[in-house]
């Protein structure tokens, strides 16, 4: 299935990242694994390194909660990601995301070298 099919039938939906000035392309948001029968979702967003560490990630995390919690009516909003995403994981925390859990081992790092741990981060209402 085609992503503006996902898109249209509320199964995927991906957004693009812009900077504001300068309209530069910082990165990609999207909910994803939508299970409308709880309702829940997974969220999932990278940022390219030159925009990495200046707040793009969060303002992007935090409108894509509000919009999942309050108009697509999410009970449940996940966020994996590697255990040493520092980053990635102290932004999750401001955003209001609670640890979940770690998964130990349940993951290969982006070039297949090792294993990582994952840890899972929820909103819920």
């Amino acid at each position: 299935m085609g992503a503006c099919t996902q898109f249209s039938n509320k199964q995927k939906l991906r957004y693009l990242l812009f900077e504001k000035q300068s309209l530069s392309f910082v990165g990609s948001i999207v909910i994803q694994e939508i299970d409308w029968h709880v309702p829940r979702c997974e969220l999932g967003y990278w940022i390219l390194d030159p925009f990495q560490r200046r707040g793009y990630a969060l303002e992007a995390v935090t409108e894509i909660v509000r919009y999942a919690l309050e108009d697509l009516g999410m009970n449940r909003i996940e966020a994996w990601t590697d255990e040493r995403n520092d980053p990635s994981t102290a932004m999750l925390a401001r955003a209001g995301f609670q640890l979940d859990g770690i998964f130990k081992n349940d993951e290969r790092s982006a070039d297949g070298s090792r294993l990582i741990n994952s840890v899972v981060y929820s909103i819920t209402t």
